[in-house]
């Protein structure tokens, strides 16, 4: 019974080291992380951070065009260049086309061309019925998520069976720049 007793009096007392060890051990830990970190930000030497990139911030319209037909191809100019030290990040593009009613707008495109290499990104357009003097009416709102950094330059492009010059088209492409080392 006196062995039984010394026993568990041993096994009790290293359960409660254990315990004590383990609570202890994270704050000091803690202690030691922290004394080796150490930040200073002074006018004289800065550290150097970088923005982080907040969508609702400084959301713009970015490129505005409207379409002109050259043999079956509209072309919307402007074309937009993203500013040196910048990283465009895309959001959203809109826009709608507007046909005589015997004629299609097919293969809409957002076209750019970053670091000389062209890639070009198929849009939807959807026909959304007539307008008011009979004319074909399509439309597009494609939420996308394209990232470009600076020199890079887009513009929008789409063909139709119009040969007669009453095809036009708008586009917009919606997002935000960011500095971009």
């Amino acid at each position: 019974m006196n062995l039984m007793r010394k026993a568990v009096s041993a096994l009790g007392g290293i359960f409660l080291a254990a315990l004590l060890i383990a609570a202890l051990a994270p704050r000091a830990t803690r202690g030691v992380v922290a004394a080796m970190v150490q930040v200073v930000n002074t006018s004289a030497n800065p550290v150097p951070n970088q923005d982080v990139d907040n969508r609702g911030r400084a959301t713009m319209e970015l490129l505005t065009c409207d379409s002109t037909l050259d043999r079956g191809t509209l072309t919307c100019s402007p074309s937009f260049t993203v500013p040196a030290g910048q990283r465009l990040i895309m959001d959203e593009i809109d826009g709608g086309c507007v046909t005589p009613s015997t004629n299609t707008v097919f293969q809409p495109s957002l076209r750019f061309s970053e670091g000389g290499i062209g890639i070009e990104h198929t849009l939807i357009l959807t026909p959304t019925g007539f307008g008011v003097t009979g004319n074909a009416l399509y439309s597009i709102n494609q939420t996308v998520r394209y990232v470009a950094d600076s020199g890079s330059s887009f513009e929008f492009l789409t063909l139709t069976n119009d040969t007669t010059g009453f095809t036009s088209c708008a586009f917009t492409l919606t997002g935000h720049l960011i500095s971009f080392p």
